[in-house]
């Protein structure tokens, strides 16, 4: 499940001089369906969290972001 947020696109964010920690959420299923999609993405520095029965449980962040 992927809660849909308004666009928002990364480098407006970035001009702004903004810190970028907005992350889109999709389910354990659709992660392990897109997992290259996402490495790929998460090397251009977006960031997201996989969900099991809509509870939290892992991210994905660009290598190097420290994230507790």
């Amino acid at each position: 499940m992927i809660r849909k947020f308004r666009p928002i696109y990364w480098s407006e964010l970035r001009k702004q001089g903004e810190p970028v920690d907005i992350k889109e959420e999709m389910g354990s299923y659709e992660a392990k369906t897109r997992l290259p999609e996402l490495l790929r993405r998460a090397s251009q520095g977006e960031s997201f969290t996989i969900t099991v029965h809509g509870k939290a449980v892992a991210d994905i962040v660009p290598s190097g972001q420290i994230h507790r």
